[in-house]
């Protein structure tokens, strides 16, 4: 018989690593904004407020007033004019009626609904007004990047690249420019109109649709019927986009938002008629 072999002993061996494997890779900055998660919105939220900081230094610190003379002396002109108006009726009478201070005689509501965010300063003093409009521009910027965020977040679109649309967003020169002008609320509503659309196609919300089409009729019901326009272009794309086919359910799509814009139409009704009568009777 031949002698038992002993069994050799294994021994573990670690693979050899090499020093390139050792380094750490670098992570892209669009990575680094997927890899933050949820916290992503809060930081795209703060570098948004710090650029409005920086734009809006001499309104939000009391250096100069929100009002120009030059190209923008329709903020003079028309806007201050109208937020003065509309908080003394409020302190005289407590609710908005018909003026004689407008023209020959005037329904002083529809006026006041132009601009929403105009209430904020009507629980202030008269001659507050003219320092605080660069509050309102301020955060009117920082809503529209958030709004445009949300959008874009809602329609599948990255951390990294929802952030840097939604600060092309809210820098534009419509906004920032036309802020003069309160072109900002355009943006704003353009904005929320996108992303309550989304909300209906994707995810059949369709509470913030309602409440859209409600602030384009107590706002701007001659924007309404242009957006709408659009609003039926952009859909038909999206739909096409999103791969689904049949006129059914493109039908449906329609259907709804038939349906709940009339909703809207109809909460902002006594509202949107004074808006009606004041344009058929203007000159």
């Amino acid at each position: 018989m031949s002698p038992k072999k002993k069994p050799e002993k294994q021994t573990s061996r670690k693979p050899i690593q090499s020093k390139e494997n050792t380094k750490i890779k670098p992570v892209s900055i669009a990575g680094f904004f997927q890899y933050t998660g949820k916290k992503a919105f809060y930081f795209m939220l703060a570098i948004i407020g710090l650029l409005g900081l920086i734009v809006f230094h001499d309104f939000l610190f009391f250096s100069k007033v929100f009002l120009y003379k030059d190209i923008g002396s329709d903020s003079l002109n028309e806007t201050y004019p109208y937020m003065v108006h509309t908080l003394r009726y409020l302190h005289t009478y407590g609710t908005l009626s018909w003026s004689f201070n407008m023209g020959m005689g005037q329904n002083a509501t529809s006026i006041a609904f132009h601009d929403p965010f105009d209430f904020i300063f009507y629980f202030f003093k008269v001659s507050a007004i003219p320092w605080l409009i660069g509050y309102k521009e301020f955060f009117k910027v920082v809503f529209a990047g958030l709004l445009f965020y949300c959008y874009l977040r809602t329609a599948g679109r990255s951390f990294y690249s929802a952030m840097i649309g939604s600060m092309m967003y809210a820098f534009c020169g419509f906004i920032i420019v036309g802020s003069c002008w309160n072109f900002s609320l355009e943006g704003i509503m353009a904005a929320m109109l996108l992303l309550s659309f989304e909300q209906l196609f994707l995810k059949n919300r369709f509470w913030l649709f309602v409440l859209t089409i409600f602030l384009f009729g107590i706002s701007n019901p001659f924007g309404l019927a242009i957006y709408a326009i659009f609003l039926l272009a952009y859909a038909i794309f999206r739909y096409i986009q999103e791969n689904m086919h049949g006129i059914k359910g493109f039908a449906i799509l329609i259907l709804k938002m038939i349906g709940f814009g009339i909703i809207g139409i109809g909460l902002s009704t006594p509202i949107l008629a004074g808006h009606i009568k004041t344009i058929l009777e203007s000159p």
